[in-house]
């Protein structure tokens, strides 16, 4: 369309062209002019917009009665007389809106009058409510003083309970340790078999760094291996090997190495068949006898646990090269 005008405005003369021109910048300020004053009329309330058409209907037919009196309508007489008679039908429709306009102004302030009389009850009833509301607050705050107090008192007795929980399960995990500790049973069967089977050897027993329960036990059978009738060479290092670093896992139980599986099989059935609290025991080879107490597994309090005072059959031991 763009195009098509400026061809046209091409062809057309230069005054033509100007015409063209000022009538598109007219007609934009008129519609510019239209859309802002609908945008204010939309402001009015309706009796304020009937009082303006009213009133712009009034000075339609004072216009018109204006044009009746000039000479030239005047000479010609049906003109006049059409003229007035429009000019008196428009100024009675004005005059008639203008009424209108008046009876509808009255009902919106009377409108407007009962919103702010409902205004005014609303907002003394919230005043009412306000008051009756800081009364249960009053009262709510009393009550929450006072269950506060009972909540501290109650806070205070489960701090004493827990406590006493506490040291209720320290005894437990205390007498857990106590009864389910490893211990020798028969140190004096251990004595026989070790004068037995390894009198004159060389032995050593170890446990890991601070692990109290291993040290017990390593120390239990040093005792037993130690009595002079015994005839065996103690290396005494409870207590003394520090823990595997990871990803090695420290021994659980009892490790016996020796020179040979044999050996190793049978320095642990003089050790554990009679005479020590034991699981299980893994086998192993080193240069010289020796006996790993490991870790005690670690198991839920005063969990039933398996028949102690045997080792496992040597079908059974689990043997590591």
């Amino acid at each position: 369309m763009g195009h098509i005008e400026y061809w046209i405005a091409e062809e057309l003369p230069g005054p033509i062209a100007r015409k063209i021109g000022l009538y598109k910048t007219q007609m934009r300020g008129v519609t510019w002019i239209l859309v802002v004053f609908s945008f204010w009329v939309g402001t009015f309330t309706p009796s304020e917009k009937v009082a303006l058409g009213s009133a712009f209907l009034v000075l339609i037919g004072v216009i018109g009665e204006y044009v009746a009196e000039v000479d030239v309508v005047e000479k010609r007489w049906r003109l006049k007389t059409k003229i007035k008679r429009f000019s008196m039908a428009i100024l009675v429709l004005g005059l008639s809106g203008d009424v209108l306009g008046i009876v509808m102004g009255q009902a919106e302030m009377a409108a407007l009058t009962k919103e702010a009389a409902d205004a005014a009850t609303f907002a003394h009833n919230a005043a009412i409510d306000a008051q009756n509301a800081h009364g249960l607050a009053t009262g709510a705050s009393v009550t929450a003083d006072a269950a506060k107090g009972e909540a501290d008192a109650a806070a205070l007795e489960a701090n004493a309970v827990s406590r006493k929980a506490g040291y209720i399960s320290a005894e437990l995990i205390f007498a857990q340790r106590v009864l389910g500790a490893r211990h020798v049973l028969d140190e004096s069967a251990i004595s026989s078999d070790l004068e037995k089977g390894f009198k004159g050897k060389r032995i050593s027993f170890k446990s890991y760094f601070q692990d109290w329960e291993a040290l017990n036990l390593c120390n239990q059978l040093v005792d037993a291996a130690s009595k002079p009738t015994v005839g065996v060479i103690v290396e005494n290092e409870c207590g003394t090997e520090p823990l595997p670093a990871p990803p090695h896992f420290p021994i659980e139980e009892l490790k016996v190495t020796a020179p040979s599986i044999e050996e190793a099989q049978r320095l642990s059935m003089a050790i554990a068949k009679q005479g020590v609290v034991i699981l299980f025991v893994n086998l192993g080879v080193t240069p010289e006898p020796t006996v790993m107490v490991g870790h005690l597994p670690s198991e839920p309090l005063f969990w039933p646990k398996q028949p102690k005072g045997s080792i496992k059959t040597p079908n059974k031991t689990r043997a590591k090269q």
